[in-house]
C-alpha cells in the first residue's frame, strides 16, 4: 500500500509537472498572441495616425493655396487699379500724339462715326475732319470708329488696348511685387 501511495504520489507529481508545463505553454501562447495583437493594434493605430496626418496636411495645403490665391488676386487687382490710373495719366499727356498717329488710316473716307470721350472731342474733330464725332461717356481715351453702313467697328480705346496687354504684363508685375515683398506674403 505504501508502494501504491508512492506510485500515486509520483504520478500526481508527474501530472502536476505536465500541467505546469502546459500552463507555461499556454502562458507563452497567450503572451505571444497578446504581443501580436498589440503589434497589430499599434500598427493600425500608426496607420490611422498617418492617415489623419495626411488628411490634415492635405486640408492645410488646400486652405493655404486658397489663401495664397486670394492674396494674389487682391494684389493683382490693386496693381490693375494702379495701372489703369497710370494709363489715364499717360493718356492725358499723349492724347494729341495718339490722334495724330492715327489720322492717316482714319481719314480715308470709310469712317463715318468716331466715338470719343468728352475731353477728346476737340482733338478728334481736329484730326478727323471727314468723320462725325460723338461723345461716348464710357470711353476714357482713344476712339471707336464706325464705317458708313455700321457693319465694322475699330475699337482703339485705351481701355481696349489695356485689356489686350494686361494679361501679358501682369506676370511681370506680379514677379516684381513678389520680388519686393519676398517672405512677407
Amino acid at each position: 500500500m505504501e508502494r501504491i501511495r508512492e506510485k500515486a504520489d509520483e504520478e500526481i507529481e508527474q501530472l502536476k509537472k505536465e500541467h505546469e508545463l502546459q500552463i507555461e505553454q499556454l502562458k507563452n501562447e497567450y503572451e505571444n498572441k497578446r504581443k501580436d495583437i498589440e503589434n497589430t493594434f499599434s500598427s493600425e493605430k500608426e496607420k490611422i495616425r498617418n492617415e489623419i496626418k495626411r488628411k490634415e496636411e492635405k486640408a492645410f495645403q488646400k486652405e493655404k493655396l486658397k489663401y495664397d490665391l486670394e492674396i494674389e488676386y487682391f494684389i493683382s487687382q490693386k496693381c490693375r487699379e494702379h495701372a489703369e490710373k497710370l494709363v489715364e495719366k499717360i493718356w492725358k499727356e499723349s492724347a494729341e500724339d495718339f490722334f495724330e498717329r492715327h489720322k492717316e488710316e482714319l481719314n480715308t473716307g470709310n469712317w463715318e462715326m468716331l466715338y470719343v470721350s468728352d475731353s477728346d472731342i476737340k482733338l478728334a474733330e481736329k484730326y478727323f475732319p471727314h468723320s462725325e464725332v460723338a461723345v461716348n461717356e464710357k470711353i476714357t481715351g482713344g476712339f471707336i470708329a464706325e464705317n458708313k453702313d455700321g457693319t465694322f467697328l475699330i475699337d482703339n480705346t485705351i481701355k481696349s488696348r489695356f485689356e489686350k496687354i494686361w494679361p501679358e504684363i501682369l506676370p511681370e508685375i506680379m514677379g516684381k511685387v513678389y520680388e519686393k515683398l519676398g517672405d512677407k506674403i
